[in-house]
């Protein structure tokens, strides 16, 4: 078992449009996921952890493991937290 990491690093935002958009909230949770990476000219293979708040628009059970699978993160091992 992996040793539990002490220190947490935030290196990258990203940010959508507001309002109506017509596009489901994973498909918005991709778009500011991407442009985090982008920002912080990182890879989506340079992951190593994911924390995905649930969204009250469009719910689903466990939304960081959702987004983590719709993304191409898992199955690979990888701490995703809701």
């Amino acid at each position: 078992m992996p040793k539990p990491v002490s220190t947490v690093r935030i290196v990258g935002y990203g940010m959508t449009a507001l309002g109506k958009l017509k596009r489901s909230a994973t498909q918005l949770m991709q778009e500011a996921l991407s442009k985090s990476l982008q920002s912080a000219g990182l890879q989506m293979k340079d992951l190593d952890g994911l924390v995905a708040v649930p969204s009250l628009s469009h719910p689903h059970f466990m939304e960081a493991h959702y987004l983590a699978t719709q993304v191409g993160l898992l199955p690979r091992r990888l701490p995703v937290r809701v």
